[in-house]
């Protein structure tokens, strides 16, 4: 069976509880900020393949302007004799230096598997 990623998202943090069901809290769909900024985010995944394999995951973070952020430094991550694993990696310090979509791709054995789009917007002037 081919390694793929079910789904994928950003939200604020992330974690199983003691029946290892994973929690997300903070959901993110878009940000609405000044800049520059910084954000962190853990990234949520589901992939899917063979029982007990490893495979290497990375994110790469793109720019509504195309240039590629620094990424973190892939891991290795083992298959669950399931076929299914909910992997979840934590992007600290993400720099936001300009207004538009960002795109954190999911890659997975150095393919891309998954893409998130994250609109960043400024926030709306209220005039008084």
């Amino acid at each position: 069976m081919p390694i793929r990623c079910e789904w994928s998202f950003l939200c604020e943090r992330a974690d199983a509880d003691t029946n290892s069901r994973l929690n997300a809290f903070g959901i993110a769909s878009g940000i609405v900020t000044h800049l520059p900024s910084q954000v962190s985010f853990t990234l949520v995944a589901r992939i899917s393949g063979d029982p007990d394999v490893s495979m290497s995951m990375d994110v790469a973070i793109s720019t509504p302007s195309g240039s590629r952020l620094g990424k973190p430094e892939p891991r290795t991550v083992n298959m669950l004799p399931s076929g299914f694993l909910d992997s979840t990696m934590r992007l600290n310090n993400i720099p936001l230096l300009e207004y538009g979509t960002y795109v954190f791709a999911v890659i997975l054995n150095g393919d891309e598997a998954s893409t998130i789009r994250l609109p960043v917007t400024p926030p709306q002037s209220v005039v008084h």
